[in-house]
Formats: C-alpha cells, structure tokens, sequence
C-alpha cells in the first residue's frame, strides 16, 4: 500500500492524497484531484509561509488548511516533502493536519 492510500483509508474525510517533492513534483498520488496542479501550487506558497512563520516568531511552518463551503485543502510538510490533500470541510482543520501527522508517525 502506498503512503497516499494509507493516508486516504487512516484519516477519514479525505477524498485525495498526493505526495510531493519541496519543488511540487508529484511522487504519488490517489484519488479524484489534478495532483500536479495542487502539489505546485502548495509548493510555491510554501516560502511565504515560511517566511511569514518566521516573521510572527512562531516556528518552522509544519502545515496550512483552506476550506471552502463544498472542500478542503490540507498541506502538512514532512521533512522535504509536501502531503497535500482534499477532502471534507470541517470545523476542525487542525484535527485533520494532526491526524495526518500521527498516521504519518509524527508529531504536530
């Protein structure tokens, strides 16, 4: 099973997972999403992020969630690689980067 199926089957909610390089570049990806597309522009907002995590004092940048009314965008950074996925609105869209995080054997 590929990291993007497992993430997709552990963290209910998501309808797509892709796996990307800090440049964008899909490695893997499953489900209904243009993986491509998302994956570069998670990749190209990832420096503001960064920099804005650091004008704020608040650490390094571990991830972001966008909602919407009909979905959601959750980026979580592991390492050198983005974790992007779609999936469900929810009130919650910290439960969502932590249980991403967790099911990835991390920390959030």
């Amino acid at each position: 099973m590929t990291l993007s199926q497992t993430l997709q089957t552990q963290v209910q909610g998501l309808r797509a997972v892709a796996r990307a390089d800090a440049g964008g570049f899909v490695a893997e990806s499953i489900g209904a999403m243009d993986a491509e597309a998302v994956c570069a522009v998670a990749s190209m907002a990832k420096p503001h992020l960064d920099a804005a995590s650091s004008l704020l004092q608040l650490g390094a940048f571990a991830g972001m969630a966008m909602s919407t009314e009909t979905q959601a965008l959750y980026v979580y950074r592991r390492g050198a690689e983005l974790i992007v996925a779609l999936g469900e609105p929810t009130r919650s869209a910290d439960a969502v980067l932590k249980k991403l995080a967790l099911t990835l054997g991390e920390k959030f």
